[in-house]
């Protein structure tokens, strides 16, 4: 393993230097240290590695420099995310609840009347008929994903054959409590969803950059409004990862699934069609929302380090 130069700088100037005692050194190398994990480095995009740790190691409600904060209810509708959880929390809360299968998901029934009532970036209602005769939960991903995370949220849970709101569930998905709503959800998808299981495809089990996900979001506030595609935002959030592998001729990569998707469904990140190399497949690009900072709050000092 290689030693940080800085370290090699330490050894040298303690090698160069006579104490008079253990407690001499000992202090010395306190402040040496503490020097240290003061000081930007390059490597850590401009973070000092107290700053990195600080922000891997918050919970983003009591400790760390990444606060949640609600939005105004006004500007949480914004969020398709929150806005279908209304929808489903709603229909949940019903004296019946919304049946399911012995699988543990929502009947068909259930999801064809989620699908006309629910709206999703990039999806039409079409999209999800195009290649089934009839829907099954997983057959809608958002859906899918949605239920998940309400279920790993305690917002709704299955009895008795059927989906029902809990308590908790009912009172955020009152209007007023947009904003809570959206902090909750976001909290509970990026913490505690395997966000490897969105793209269900790859040989990890985990996915790689989520233990460091509130430095990409510090890495998106930083950023500017521009429009980007998912490889260009993939190397501004995701700075020190290695460039994606080319196949056949274009880069593979499970970052717009499992990052850039769901922050445009949390209304984050806005989302428009553009060419691609066929017509009849456009690409997509990304750029900033204004709830992006609402939500994602740091200290003014980190995210100016950041674009430094």
């Amino acid at each position: 393993m290689t030693t940080p130069p800085d370290f090699e700088a330490i050894k040298k100037e303690l090698a160069g230097r006579v104490f008079e005692s253990l407690e001499d050194v000992q202090a010395f190398l306190e402040r040496r240290v503490a020097q240290y994990n003061d000081a930007p480095q390059a490597e850590l995009g401009g973070l000092s590695p107290a700053q990195m740790h600080e922000l891997l190691t918050g919970d983003w409600q009591t400790t760390g420099p990444l606060r949640l904060q609600p939005p105004l209810p006004d500007d949480a509708e914004r969020s398709p995310f929150v806005a279908n959880a209304v929808v489903l929390l709603r229909a949940a809360s019903a004296k019946t609840g919304l049946k399911a299968t012995a699988a543990g998901n929502l009947s068909r029934a259930v999801v064809r009347e989620m699908v006309d009532r629910m709206r999703w970036p990039e999806y039409d209602r079409e999209d999800f008929w195009h290649l089934n005769k009839v829907l099954n939960e997983e057959d809608v991903e958002p859906l899918h994903i949605l239920r998940l995370t309400l279920g790993v949220g305690k917002l709704l849970r299955r009895r008795k054959g059927a989906f029902h709101t809990t308590p908790r569930g009912r009172a955020l998905a009152d209007a007023s409590e947009g904003g809570a709503l959206l902090v909750h959800l976001f909290r509970t998808f990026f913490h505690q969803i395997n966000l490897a299981y969105l793209s269900r495809v790859g040989p990890e089990d985990q996915d790689p950059l989520q233990w460091r996900a509130a430095v990409l979001f510090l890495r998106l506030v930083a950023a500017d409004d521009g429009w980007r595609s998912p490889e260009k935002w993939e190397r501004v959030l995701a700075y020190d990862r290695p460039p994606p592998p080319v196949i056949a001729g274009r880069p593979w990569s499970n970052f717009q699934s499992r990052w850039l998707r769901p922050l445009e469904w949390f209304g984050l990140l806005e989302g428009r069609e553009v060419p691609g190399d066929y017509p009849q497949y456009p690409e997509r690009e990304y750029r900033r929302t204004p709830l992006a900072a609402t939500v994602l709050r740091f200290p003014d000092g980190l995210v100016t380090a950041v674009h430094g």
